[in-house]
């Protein structure tokens, strides 16, 4: 709401519309470097967390539709489920703009 001399009345913006180019998304875009790894034999082996905070957008395997509705990866996300849409090929992510 906004506040006039004469009376309050609401505040109104015009909805924009946005237009995101969208890719299929590989598990390792889901990752990121957690930590080294020491192996019996003295290897090293990287260490590989979920990388929470990615938005992301699923196919419908019905209508092959993308859905409006973006997700977002956090530490409640069902990995199982999302192997799952990964396996399907139904989870998509910005694409990267620096990357062509």
């Amino acid at each position: 709401m906004t506040a006039t001399a004469h009376s309050i009345r609401p505040m109104v913006l015009k909805p924009e519309e946005v237009t995101i180019e969208l890719t299929l998304a590989l598990p390792e875009d889901l990752k990121e470097f957690d930590s080294w790894v020491i192996l019996a034999d003295g290897a090293r082996e990287r260490k590989m967390r979920l990388r929470t905070g990615v938005i992301f957008w699923l196919r419908s395997m019905i209508t092959l539709q993308i859905g409006s509705t973006p997700y977002i990866l956090n530490d409640r996300t069902d990995l199982q489920e999302l192997a799952e849409w990964l396996k399907n090929d139904m989870v998509y992510i910005a694409k990267n703009p620096f990357n062509n």
